[in-house]
């Protein structure tokens, strides 16, 4: 029974603060031309700073990328990829959750490629590294309860090694919602 309530109400403090989205991304750099348009998305939390509408903390629970490789080149090979946990600073340029706004962050991920087929044998599968990412977009109020959706561009490279390394370019939206929050 306890374990219930301690899930219950850490259910309830994480959905004050929750929000989710879905992304198109374009990776350039190296591998970039064995890949088509990517796709992606990741969950997180928005803590508000103080009493201010316009700055947060802003952790990414889970944020993801996958390439599918173009046609000529699938045979057994994995997709390139990565997964990441990133925390970051969110900044609006007005008073309110409206406007437009940057969001640098930083953290851990987790880089998967084909490298095995193109480099050797002698090399993993997938390594783990630093994320670099830099967000710039424009933050919409939506509803009565606080919610927002969010549309931007985001910028992320991910650092995993020589050969795992990916930088992509995303054109994102994300919906920032709170379940049990009223105005």
């Amino acid at each position: 029974m306890k374990k219930a309530i301690l899930f219950v109400s850490f259910f309830l403090v994480i959905s004050a603060y929750t929000n989710a989205q879905l992304a198109v991304t374009k990776m350039f750099g190296k591998n970039a031309d064995k890949v088509n348009l990517g796709y992606g998305g990741f969950v997180g939390l928005t803590i508000p700073i103080g009493n201010s509408e316009n700055k947060s903390i802003k952790l990414e629970i889970v944020d993801f990328s996958i390439f599918p490789l173009k046609k000529q080149l699938v045979s057994d090979t994995i997709e390139i990829g990565y997964v990441s946990i990133k925390a970051g600073y969110k900044y609006v340029f007005s008073e309110t959750k409206t406007g437009f706004y940057v969001e640098p962050q930083i953290g851990w991920c987790k880089v998967f490629t084909e490298s095995t087929k193109t480099y050797g044998d002698n090399l993993p599968s997938s390594k783990e590294g630093i994320a670099l990412a830099f967000e710039a977009g424009y933050s919409l109020e939506v509803g009565q309860r606080g919610n927002s959706f969010d549309f931007g561009l985001k910028y992320e490279t991910d650092i995993a090694g020589k050969y795992f390394t990916i930088s992509s370019l995303g054109l994102k939206v994300a919906y920032n919602f709170h379940l049990f929050k009223s105005r």
